[in-house]
């Protein structure tokens, strides 16, 4: 978990730069039981000015007891991300640890090229509006999805 703590900021300072832009913070939180053994909770913390997104972190915890689901889920998560892994301004990193496996990902939508990350998956489309990601387009999918959202 130390581990995590250490990654997020340097993450965020490598993708931000030293800049002294002021933003708006956006939480937005879900945690689901998928069984009596196993919960995913993720955290998104989406960082704007206006409706514009500039920064997006994310943290995503699956807690389980059952090795071989984690092990599928990391394989999974390698594929999903591991494709924009050469994309600039753009991080993702997953950790293991005994009944946890986190992933966290940071994502400078101010800076990275939109278009690659259209290329790589055409859903990202769906809140990629002329280069910009809108505050409310990405509030409104993760509270689709069963997230609280606080600001």
């Amino acid at each position: 978990m130390k581990k995590i703590l250490f990654i997020v900021p340097i993450a965020l300072l490598f993708l931000t730069g030293c800049g002294s832009e002021s933003y708006t913070k956006t939480v937005c939180t879900n945690t689901v039981d998928i069984n009596e053994s196993t919960t995913l909770a993720a955290e998104y913390s989406i960082y704007a000015e206006g409706d514009i997104v500039h920064i997006l972190s994310s943290t995503e915890a699956l807690k389980s007891d059952d090795k071989e689901l984690l092990d599928d889920y990391k394989q999974k998560l390698s594929e999903v991300y591991g494709v924009y892994s050469q994309v600039p301004y753009y991080f993702n990193a997953i950790f293991e640890e005994e009944g946890y496996l986190t992933s966290i990902t940071t994502v400078n939508y101010f800076k990275v090229n939109t278009d690659d990350l259209i290329k790589i998956d055409e859903n990202n489309a769906n809140i990629i509006s002329d280069g910009i990601v809108s505050l409310s387009v990405l509030r409104e999918l993760y509270e689709s999805n069963g997230a609280v959202c606080s600001r």
